[in-house]
């Protein structure tokens, strides 16, 4: 069951009885993290705000906050193997913007937007090109393809087709090619593989932590000494 209430000017939304996210009347997140709600504990609500069904809130990661298992380098690990990530390596290696299945995209044109004189109401120079990610297995490797469809997500209509467009120039043959080349470079950095550090980098960063620390030890110290130093002038103040 959803439940919702307001603080002040802005709503509490609960998605459901599993999600929650709470905000103020700010515009800052009261909780940054998402909450899991159990609907039926009495509990008072925090940040001012009186909930119609009072939520126990327990703090747990859910799914509105899950790493992307496609993109993140941490968890590209647990999914893809060395065989597909050595594959796609191999791909990207021989891969060119000449191999493009150019037969295999629907090329489309329209009219372009913004000024360009008499042109503009005249000559169709938008280019668009579109290809179906499910066929693209025949030329794509199933790694490429996934962190492809993951990281161009807002590219995917609903028909699973990959939509590109261009409208840089006035002329229809350079908008076609720069829609090829942002297909390139789309596939070749979804063709990107996690690599470890090397010892150099580890040292670096080891020698970065230490001095982090460091420095986080001697400001915590410089305001240890500044608050004690406020009591010992306080101090004498208040002797009746």
């Amino acid at each position: 069951k959803q439940y919702s209430t307001y603080l002040k000017n802005r709503p509490v939304y609960t998605c459901g009885s599993n999600n929650v996210r709470l905000y103020h009347s700010s515009r800052h997140a009261l909780a940054a993290l998402p909450l899991v709600a159990t609907p039926y504990t009495p509990v008072a609500a925090s940040g001012g705000g009186i909930l119609s069904k009072k939520l126990e809130w327990i703090r747990q990661p859910c799914r509105f906050h899950r790493k992307n298992r496609a993109t993140d380098p941490d968890a590209v690990r647990a999914w893809a193997t060395e065989e597909l990530m050595e594959e796609a390596r191999h791909w990207a290696q021989e891969f060119s913007a000449e191999n493009l299945p150019i037969d295999k995209f629907d090329v489309r044109f329209s009219r372009s937007s913004g000024a360009g004189g008499q042109n503009v109401n005249k000559v169709s120079t938008k280019a668009e090109v579109r290809f179906s990610t499910s066929e693209a297995r025949s030329w794509i490797p199933r790694y490429t393809l996934r962190r492809l469809t993951a990281m161009e997500a807002k590219r995917i209509n609903k028909k699973g087709e990959l939509v590109v467009t261009s409208q840089r120039t006035r002329t229809q043959e350079r908008n076609l090619q720069d829609c090829y080349r942002k297909i390139y470079q789309m596939l070749m950095d979804a063709s990107k593989t996690p690599t470890d550090p090397d010892e150099e980098q580890k040292e670096r960063i080891k020698s970065l932590q230490e001095k982090a620390k460091e420095n986080r030890l001697h400001k915590k110290k410089v305001h240890k000494e500044k608050k004690a130093a406020r009591r010992e002038s306080r101090s004498g103040k208040f002797d009746y």
